[in-house]
């Protein structure tokens, strides 16, 4: 609306501050907020709540003047929703409106549970246990994933853990909250066997059964890109039942060959690898296993080679 100058008035009332919730009982819930400083046009007070969070004014239920008109009065800095369904929880926020049509930013949200006449409402319903719980070894970690329960009230999810002998105790090993839904475990080393029990905690303390367990073991670096399986490149040596032929010398020197290429593939991944030496050292050193059961391969097919040819040779 425009102002007495003729301009229009665009300026929002200040934010309220301070809100929060009273002692509730007989299906009421008080709030509570901090005195404001009133613009020149004030309106009046609108509360919007529902039973889900992230309220709005668009999807929230109006409780205003109409419901009760102390919230037509400036200095007014509380006022009791009624009729609410015991044992309900309740998301709650509040603007200020001025005679313009301007709504304040909503204040912060509060929650809290209509609770029967003469005592507090406690809940007292766990939530459930989380599900589709995976956990697999990606660059030398335990990453665990899962899939949240659907509780409102959901705070945040507890993981249990044990490791190698140590069996997963009652104790906390870490928390993490709603809606993450993985979880990086850094503390594993390569040949570690860990296991994860999961199990879910709402905000008024109530906490799910346990989840099964799921067990991970840290493996040594996988064979790179190529494909090539040093069990692959172990099958193509000569059986001893083999004749000593011009044709099973070449096999070796393919298989050597090939482990020539592998290990040169390696050193471009360590090469690349040490540009952040800190952060891939637990990979770097995977590599280099790998490598050294590799060379240590090749050594004995290169003996053997050179046998196979000095025998071929003589029979000539």
């Amino acid at each position: 609306a425009p102002t007495s100058s003729g301009s229009w008035d665009l300026t929002p009332p200040d934010q309220i501050t301070g809100f929060s919730t009273g002692t509730t009982g007989n299906g009421n819930i008080p709030l509570l907020w901090s005195a404001i400083t009133a613009p020149s046009d004030f309106q009046g007070f609108h509360v919007y709540y529902k039973t889900s969070a992230a309220v709005t004014y668009s999807n929230g239920t109006l409780w205003s003047s109409t419901n009760d008109t102390a919230l037509r009065t400036a200095t007014t800095t509380g006022t009791d929703v009624t009729d609410l369904t015991v044992g309900d929880l309740y998301y709650f926020i509040i603007h200020v409106i001025d005679k313009a049509g301007n709504f304040s930013t909503a204040s912060s949200e509060i929650s809290a549970n209509a609770a029967a006449q003469g005592r507090a409402f406690v809940e007292t319903t766990p939530p459930a246990i989380p599900t589709d719980i995976k956990v697999e070894s990606k660059d030398g970690k335990a990453i665990l994933t899962w899939a949240d329960p659907t509780a409102s009230d959901l705070a945040l999810i507890e993981i249990l853990r044990g490791k190698n002998e140590i069996p997963v105790s009652g104790d906390i090993y870490v928390s993490v909250n709603k809606e993450i839904k993985t979880f990086t475990d850094k503390d594993v080393k390569v040949g570690d066997t860990v296991k994860y029990i999961l199990r879910s905690k709402d905000i008024n303390g109530n906490r799910s059964g346990n989840s099964g367990t799921v067990t991970v073991t840290i493996p040594e670096a996988t064979q790179i890109v190529t494909g090539i399986q040093n069990q692959q490149i172990q099958n193509q040596l000569p059986t001893k039942e083999e004749k000593l032929t011009e044709d099973g010398i070449a096999l070796l020197e393919k298989s050597i060959a090939t482990m020539d290429k592998v290990l040169g593939l390696y050193n471009v991944q360590i090469k690349k690898l040490s540009i952040n030496k800190t952060k891939n050292k637990v990979k770097i050193a995977q590599i280099k296993s790998v490598m050294r059961r590799i060379e240590k391969n090749k050594a004995k097919q290169v003996i053997k080679l050179e046998e196979l040819k000095k025998k071929l040779k003589s029979q000539n």
